[in-house]
């Protein structure tokens, strides 16, 4: 409207500041552009920064220990500078964005008011009509000047969006199918075969794999590191699908599960037992979130951590430190065993459970990992060999291939790596024994 009027007044200087329109907003677009740019940046190194300092926090026992203190304080330092350089390019292209408008804005006035002077003087136009053309121009610019701050902090919260948008994309590889079935109860058979799998460095981990496992059934998978034991527990759990080969569970093919549905039916100790920085009740419950504090406590006694929990200030309603690291190797695990068998699933998958325990923390893991155990489907992984004379069925797996199975004691009698391993797990028992 005012640039309507300015031309009806004096059409040249209407033109004069028409004419400065397409250079402020070339100039508000470009620096637009580049203002998100840089702050996509920034957001995603500060992102580093973030995950920088939740590693390094984690294993604070573990700088310490190293007296790498300087050390990650340096590296800490190197991420941040990156950071801080993209913070200081935003905020002096905030005050570019701000800078150029002023100039084109101020020139284009000046230009309007030297020709509208040389106007005034030859005598084409009214002292009162330059002051109101000037004027109008000036309320024109204002609202210009204002939108360089508005398209900087509109730019930086399109790409805060667009950050956010590409985390929350982001699909896991493994989908449910549009068909997948929801499990209500199983009895724990679980079948691979002739499975195969690789995690895309092209080196195979699992080699055409087949073994049954029926319900109630102990199975044990040994063999060196590296052989493939732990993957296969991830193919079962479906946070990896096998390239050949399938799994069947209750002679359903595991694919055809959802996923939260066939976890929800197994249950799981691992070695390193992850525990949250929230009570010890709370802790127990996450396997079964509904769970009454009747059934916490008695799957606490089940797996004999009862008797500690109730020493500690505050009983179940202590708060322990991050990751469990209030609390000893041996009750992380009974804790690890009661949530465990709150959840009272039909699967049980024990990964090294006893690893670095004491001899007296290991017998009441033992003892509670015995009453887990009861009627349940379970695959233990372990290098212990003595601790699984129990199985029903052993499987020795080598370089992703299964080389022997059957009893322990069958093992032992016909399978030379089997009797090898075996020997040196016994020899490593002797030469741990205080003389």
């Amino acid at each position: 409207g005012m640039l309507a009027v300015m031309l009806a007044i004096n059409w040249q200087i209407g033109a004069i500041a028409f004419a400065t329109l397409p250079f402020l907003c070339y100039s508000l677009f470009h620096l637009f552009r580049r203002t998100k740019a840089s702050v996509k940046a920034q957001k995603k190194q500060e992102g580093k920064v973030a995950s920088r300092m939740s590693e390094v926090l984690s294993a604070i026992p573990l700088v310490q220990a190293f007296a790498r203190e300087r050390y990650e304080e340096a590296q800490f330092d190197a991420v941040t500078t990156e950071t801080v350089r993209e913070s200081i390019r935003v905020a002096r292209l905030e005050a570019a964005a701000t800078r150029s408008s002023e100039i084109i804005t101020a020139f284009g006035t000046a230009v309007a008011v030297l020709f509208g002077a040389l106007q005034v003087s030859s005598g084409k136009m009214m002292p009162g009509e330059l002051v109101l053309v000037v004027g109008y121009l000036t309320n024109m610019y204002k609202p210009i000047r204002s939108l360089a701050k508005l398209s900087t902090d509109l730019s930086k919260a399109m790409a805060s969006a667009e950050r956010i948008s590409e985390v929350l994309d982001i699909e896991p590889e493994i989908q449910d199918r549009p068909n997948a079935l929801e499990v209500h109860r199983l009895k724990g058979e679980i079948v691979f075969k002739d499975v195969s799998f690789e995690y895309g460095d092209g080196k195979d981990v699992l080699r055409h794999v087949s073994f049954v496992g029926s319900p109630g059934q102990r199975l044990a998978l040994v063999g060196a590191s590296g052989a493939g034991k732990s993957t296969i527990v991830s193919l079962i759990l479906r946070l990896y699908e096998p390239q050949e080969g399938a799994i069947f569970i209750d002679g359903v093919d595991i694919r055809q599960y959802r996923r939260e549905s066939l976890r929800r039916h197994i249950g799981l100790v691992l070695q390193q037992s992850i525990l949250f920085g929230a009570t010890i009740r709370e802790n127990i419950a996450y396997g079964d979130p509904e769970a009454s504090l009747e059934q916490i406590v008695a799957a606490a006694q089940a797996a004999n951590a009862d008797e500690f929990i109730r020493e500690l200030e505050d009983g179940y309603d202590t708060v322990i430190g991050e990751r469990g690291a209030t609390l000893s190797g041996g009750q992380r695990q009974r804790i690890a065993i009661a949530r465990a068998l709150i959840r009272n699933a039909p699967i049980l998958i024990l990964d090294e459970p006893m690893t670095g325990l004491d001899v007296e923390s290991e017998a009441k893991v033992r003892e509670a990992l015995d009453r887990l155990m009861a009627g349940k489907t379970c695959l233990m992984i372990t290098h212990d060999l003595p601790s699984i004379a129990d199985a029903d069925v052993v499987l020795l797996l080598e370089e992703g291939r299964i080389m022997g199975r059957g009893t322990p004691a069958e093992l032992v009698a016909r399978s030379s790596r089997y009797r090898q391993l075996y020997e040196l797990n016994v020899q490593q028992a002797v030469a741990d024994v205080p003389v």
